[in-house]
């Protein structure tokens, strides 16, 4: 993205903060290493450490980025029951369905 902006333009970077921000994901990776320890190698907060605004804003640095701001887009998950909040887990599509595919 540096590379091919001009001078004095703004670059913008979005990712979903996996080890804290996204609680109903990090809900789930806590109980099922209680439950599993193996499931530690799955945890998308411990797999993808730039998915925060610290580490994404250190390594925009890094790569020569200045005047790099971040700041946090929180949006309210709401589930009509727990039922809503469970069934996309039987989907089996990326590590959280995956993982409890395998547990169940």
């Amino acid at each position: 993205m540096k590379r091919v902006t001009r001078p004095g333009g703004v670059i913008a970077a979005y990712v979903w903060d996996y080890a804290e921000k996204m609680e109903f994901l990090r809900y789930f990776w806590d109980a099922s290493c209680q439950i599993d320890s193996s499931s530690k190698n799955l945890d998308e907060g411990k797999r993808f450490p730039i998915c925060n605004s610290e580490n994404l804003s250190k390594e925009l640095r890094k790569v020569g980025l200045v005047e790099v701001e971040a700041s946090f887009l929180e949006i309210e998950t709401v589930f009509k029951d727990f039922d809503d909040y469970w069934n996309p887990f039987f989907g089996g599509q990326g590590p959280a369905p995956g993982f409890f595919t395998v547990i169940k």
